[in-house]
């Protein structure tokens, strides 16, 4: 796990003790140390593991390893994780108060910290966590890329409501809410990184599937068309069984396919949904399955 604190970060502490908001600034770093720690709890249940750990100005921003390699209900318990532990950290803090345990003052720092950052983080725009329910939710139904554009397209939007309303603000009382700014280049940047993870973890857990089975003994073939995304290819294979692809193109065999051949193309960035088994095909010298007609095998 790599940790990496921003430069302007350690001002954080100092800063607020100077503005005289000591106490606000403590609840704020104890309700993000509460909601990434419920991503990390979460992630580890799912065996997703920590790869960076970043402190930010205003905050801190977790990534892991593989996150888009989970399945789409492990995405989305990653994601409201965060959110619904803030939650239980307004009921707790509610408590605390009620039983005298936790100054009414503390506990309305408190109540507001997390309630700011959970409903913030609720968001349906990526990197937020409510943007990446929202991926999980939308991907089996729009597709995984229509889906993360969507929400990086919402990222975008959230960052210019942000702006519009810093520059509202500065034309109405003469302040300029800095920390607007700063969490709207955030979001901004993050958008493209968000892309990049997404279809690395993809990559990474396709390959990860197509190693897994290369350790078998059965031997199984399949005719597919030229045509045919890289992606169905990867679907037909199975645990324990070594899968070689037949390609065929208007009935004549052009070329074979095998995991090792696929997991090279995706190490390349490729999408598995974006080239064709065509594209994939090395012609090998196999005459005896030059003669096999192109429905004399499994499909």
């Amino acid at each position: 796990m790599r940790i990496r604190v921003h430069p302007l970060a350690p001002m954080l502490l100092p800063l607020g003790h100077a503005l005289g908001l000591r106490e606000e600034l403590i609840a704020a770093l104890l309700a993000l140390a509460l909601h990434e720690a419920a991503h990390l709890l979460a992630a580890r249940l799912a065996n997703a593991r920590l790869e960076e750990f970043d402190v930010l100005p205003f905050g801190a921003s977790i990534r892991l390893e593989n996150l888009y390699g989970l399945s789409v209900a492990q995405q989305v318990v990653v994601a409201l994780a965060g959110p619904a532990a803030n939650a239980l950290g307004v009921l707790l803090g509610a408590a605390l108060a009620w039983w005298g345990l936790l100054k009414p003052e503390a506990m309305l720092y408190w109540v507001r910290a997390n309630c700011m950052l959970g409903a913030f983080n609720l968001l349906p725009a990526l990197p937020l966590d409510g943007g990446r329910a929202l991926y999980g939710a939308l991907s089996g139904k729009l597709g995984r890329s229509a889906a993360l554009n969507l929400g990086i397209w919402m990222g975008r939007a959230l960052a210019a409501a942000l702006v519009a309303a810093t520059i509202a603000g500065f034309l109405h009382t003469g302040r300029l809410n800095v920390l607007l700014v700063f969490i709207a280049i955030f979001l901004i940047a993050a958008g493209e990184k968000e892309r990049e993870e997404a279809r690395e973890g993809r990559a990474l857990a396709l390959i990860h599937r197509m190693r897994s089975v290369r350790s078998g003994t059965r031997v199984r073939a399949y005719a597919m068309d030229w045509r045919e995304p890289a992606l169905s290819a990867v679907r037909l294979l199975r645990a324990r069984e070594e899968t070689i692809f037949l390609v065929y193109r208007e009935g004549k065999w052009i070329g074979t396919v095998d995991a090792e051949a696929i997991s090279q193309v995706l190490l390349r960035g490729v999408s598995a949904g974006e080239i064709t088994m065509g594209e994939i095909a090395r012609p090998r010298d196999i005459p005896e399955a030059r003669a096999l007609p192109a429905d004399s095998m499994d499909r």
